[in-house]
């Protein structure tokens, strides 16, 4: 091919990128603080939930929370106690809502890390290693209110690091 067509192609290609990156650029978008400066410790997963508001974990500290975007009030669900997070990729991480979550399957499910103390003989000093765990909790609310609790254990003693858990939770096509 010769270089004018090469360079012909080329140009034509950087004009159309050029124009639907410009047309891209020019939507509307409003970006909005949602309540104070330190609302969030370690943010890690956001969902914009059926119920019009937003889950968030917070990785380093356990905690999974459900935030009222029009006023910024912020409803504390767990604190998930047996949680380790001693480097920026471990902790509480993925979550995903049940796609019945309002229609009788009130269901949050979310990986983390934790610890495990393992003694290779009775005689060995103990150690301890991280491992990953997936589980499934039930959402209820009261006046307001809500809690999550009723733990059920669906995949435990997974490999785990402090880098790169692979904690991203989604339901796929075929709804699992």
């Amino acid at each position: 091919m010769p270089f004018s067509s090469k360079l012909r192609i080329s140009l034509l290609a950087f004009f159309l990128t050029a124009m639907f990156t410009s047309r891209a650029q020019n939507e509307s978008f409003e970006m909005t603080q949602i309540g104070s400066n330190n609302l969030l410790t370690t943010p890690w997963d956001l969902n914009y939930g059926p119920d019009d508001h937003l889950w968030i974990t917070e990785r380093s500290i356990g905690v999974i929370l459900r935030i009222d975007p029009e006023t910024g009030e912020r409803d504390e669900l767990i604190q998930i106690d047996d949680i380790t997070s001693s480097a920026s990729q471990d902790g509480l991480l993925g979550m995903v809502l049940h796609k019945d979550f309002e229609e009788g399957s009130p269901y949050l499910y979310c990986s983390y890390s934790y610890l495990i103390l393992i003694r290779l003989n009775p005689f060995s000093t103990p150690f301890s290693e991280r491992r990953q765990r997936i589980v499934r909790y039930t959402y209820a609310e009261n006046e307001g209110d809500g809690v999550l609790s009723d733990q059920v254990i669906l995949l435990d003693s997974l490999p785990s690091s402090n880098d790169h858990n692979s904690g991203r939770l989604v339901f796929g096509p075929d709804d699992k």
